[in-house]
């Protein structure tokens, strides 16, 4: 194998799985350390953990981060980029506590070498959040949410402020507290014009919150909106499109738009063939 080429076919997602696969039958037979084959297997276990080819994954992230370990040492930036991975992968699967662990140790990595108010240092406290708020532990996420939108106001990145209210949002939304639908405002503010996939969502919790009390007028033009940018995103008969589709369809029944209620229905029933 020409190992000098391998630099140039990180670029490809697809190149960079088969020469993994070689990689790793060559792993069986002998062991070897550079920086080249730690880099290929940090993209493709990144790849596979986004395809939820999980158990493949691992092993590659799990090599990946040995090589650097040793290479670089154990607070090198690149190894705190695979310990992220590895821990995206196992909070995908649902093991959260070990997410967690890995998700600290990044957090403590980035604190050191980028400063504990550098945009990334804010993306670990995000992630942390995310992982709490989906293993239900509520003050937990809510001090990493907060953590993370204080970092983000600093560095004056509004998408990801907005990100973090809608965090918030959600976390306040479970709880029944009373700022919620301020938050979800103040995230779509705060997105403005973008990014698409964020502010479809944005909008469209917040209009299946003001359904749920009994506020359909208000929450169907919501309705109407979110759907419009997953038509835009998606195509107008993607499975994306189903969880809008079914809350927004009753909202139009109790307002008397009885015809468009059915023409989302009829829509409904497309997309679940088209998915069999």
């Amino acid at each position: 194998i020409n190992y000098a080429n391998w630099p140039s076919v990180l670029s490809c997602q697809a190149q960079a799985y088969f020469v993994a696969g070689i990689l790793m039958d060559e792993l069986k037979e002998r062991d070897f350390d550079f920086e080249e084959a730690a880099d290929l297997l940090n993209k493709t276990g990144f790849l596979l953990t986004n395809l939820d080819r999980y158990d493949e994954a691992v092993p590659l992230l799990q090599k990946a981060l040995d090589i650097r370990r040793r290479k670089l040492g154990i607070d090198h930036p690149k190894v705190a980029e695979t310990l992220n991975y590895m821990a995206d992968n196992y909070e995908d699967q649902g093991n959260h506590v070990k997410a967690q662990e890995l998700y600290r140790q990044v957090l403590a990595i980035r604190e050191k070498k980028l400063g504990p108010r550098d945009e990334e240092v804010g993306q670990v406290h995000n992630n942390l959040g995310l992982s709490y708020f989906n293993d239900f532990k509520n003050d937990r996420a809510e001090t990493h949410y907060q953590r993370a939108k204080e970092i983000w106001e600093t560095v004056h990145n509004d998408s990801l402020v907005g990100a973090a209210l809608f965090n918030l949002a959600m976390l306040y939304k479970r709880q029944n507290k009373k700022d919620t639908e301020k938050l979800f405002r103040e995230a779509l503010t705060k997105l403005g014009a973008g990014p698409e996939v964020m502010l479809a969502a944005v909008t469209y919790h917040l209009a299946d919150f003001l359904s749920d009390r009994s506020r359909d007028e208000e929450a169907e033009p919501l309705f109407k909106q979110a759907l419009l940018i997953r038509e835009k995103l998606f195509g107008k008969e993607h499975p994306q499109l189903l969880p809008i589709i079914l809350d927004y369809a009753p909202v139009l029944r109790r307002v008397g738009r009885i015809a468009e209620a059915d023409d989302l229905e009829a829509r409904v029933e497309r997309i679940r063939a088209m998915s069999r």
